[in-house]
């Protein structure tokens, strides 16, 4: 028994330090971000957690009809994206065949890491993403005092120095959605998490202070007070049709530079060069229903390619997942991909595991869904990998719905 608790315990610790990595293979500030690599460190740490995860579970993972459906939420998603990759490689060969495996692999890999890691360690995964990014974070905190004083913290938001380097984008973002998560679901209610923890989230959320995440986080936990009382998910369902069609709208804004800038001169919207990195992509793709992608993994093969993309000497990313994944899928898998991880998963959620469970995901989404329309959380493994924990923790948590209708 003793052994078991040990071994557990190393799991969890090498998950968090797996974590710890993966937190800074993606950021610039020590130079430890380089794209080229970025994909093998992240595929290498993930798979050396997989590996002991499964040497420390005897090669078992025990599993439940629930968890069957959880699987398929998270990855079939994804393995839809690869199909319709590898038909366009085989059709128009735009992307080569390396950038798709490399990029449509690291995001099932994502998804198999967080299965597992709850799966083993249960509600210690999540908090081994809470304790690594704070690791992550108070490492730049430390380091900003050091250089521009403790005073410097009180500069978030501004253009300083100091606030660029509190500007930790992933990081940011995650503590953004933990916070999401911890207001909406029970853990304050049953205060197995410590009101001070939320504080804590949020003081770093406001010094990492991304404008368009703390108008996200408003906007969620609004739909989500407004919207809990409902029996039905018909509200939500129609929600995330209007926000496909909104997304569609975006991107075709974003598809026009005199439309773009114009509108941002007109109400004086900064959009600290979006606009720019958007027309380097014009000559690739056309906004039509008859536009057909180039597959997943295109527009970052794309970038490597683009002197006009680099910026601190690393290539950046496009700032933009409706666009990006427009560009990548074309119109109609675009469209299809959306109804697939908006409407009908929170249909499914509904029918299997009942109304909290679907409004908490959509939630989840609608927090993400706005960020990503300036941002490229989606390509983010840590981000994405703490989204989808929160997922399988939020159905592994929720009664099932014939569970519900018998209590009542």
């Amino acid at each position: 028994m003793k052994k078991g608790l040990e071994l557990k315990l190393l799991e969890w610790m090498v998950f968090v330090i797996v974590m710890v990595i993966l937190f800074f293979s993606t950021q610039t500030y020590f130079a430890t971000a380089n794209y080229s690599r970025i994909y093998h460190i992240d595929r290498y740490c993930m798979l050396a957690f997989l590996g002991i995860s499964i040497a420390v579970n005897h090669g078992e993972i025990r599993y439940k009809s629930k968890d069957l459906l959880t699987i398929k939420i998270v990855i079939l998603p994804y393995i839809f994206l690869f199909a319709v990759s590898v038909f366009f490689y085989m059709t128009n060969h735009r992307a080569s065949w390396s950038s798709i495996i490399n990029t449509n692999i690291q995001a099932i890999l994502v998804c198999l890491t967080a299965i597992v890691s709850y799966y083993s360690l249960g509600k210690d995964a999540l908090k081994g993403v809470l304790v690594a990014a704070i690791i992550n974070y108070f490492i730049y905190i430390v380091t900003c005092m050091i250089q521009y004083g403790p005073l410097a913290l009180f500069q978030a938001g501004s253009d300083s120095m100091a606030s660029r380097l509190l500007e930790v984008h992933e990081v940011t973002f995650v503590f953004g959605i933990l916070i999401v998560y911890l207001l909406i679901s029970d853990y304050l209610k049953s205060r197995s998490v410590k009101n001070s923890w939320v504080v804590l989230l949020a003081v770093f959320c406001l010094l990492g202070f991304k404008r368009i995440l703390l108008l996200a986080m408003l906007i969620g936990i609004v739909v989500y007070f407004c919207a809990r009382r409902a029996k039905k998910p018909n509200l939500i369902i129609v929600i995330s049709m209007i926000a496909i069609t909104l997304s569609l709208m975006w991107v075709f804004l974003c598809s026009s530079w005199d439309l773009l800038t114009g509108i941002s001169i007109k109400f004086g919207i900064d959009l600290a060069g979006r606009n720019w990195i958007y027309s380097n992509f014009y000559p690739y793709y056309n906004f039509s229903i008859s536009y057909l992608g180039a597959g997943v993994g295109y527009v970052q093969e794309k970038i490597y390619t683009m002197s006009t993309m680099v910026l601190n000497n690393h290539s950046i990313g496009l700032h933009n997942e409706y666009m990006r994944l427009f560009i990548e899928l074309g119109f109609i898998p675009y469209i299809t991909y959306f109804i697939l991880i908006w409407p009908v998963s929170i249909i499914i959620l509904y029918n299997k595991v009942g109304y909290r469970a679907a409004l908490m995901y959509f939630v989840l989404w609608i927090v993400t869904g706005i960020c990503i329309a300036t941002d490229n959380l989606l390509t983010y493994p840590n981000f994405m990998l703490t989204f989808w924990l929160i997922l399988i923790t939020i159905i592994k948590e929720t009664p099932d719905r014939s569970e519900e209708l018998a209590i009542k």
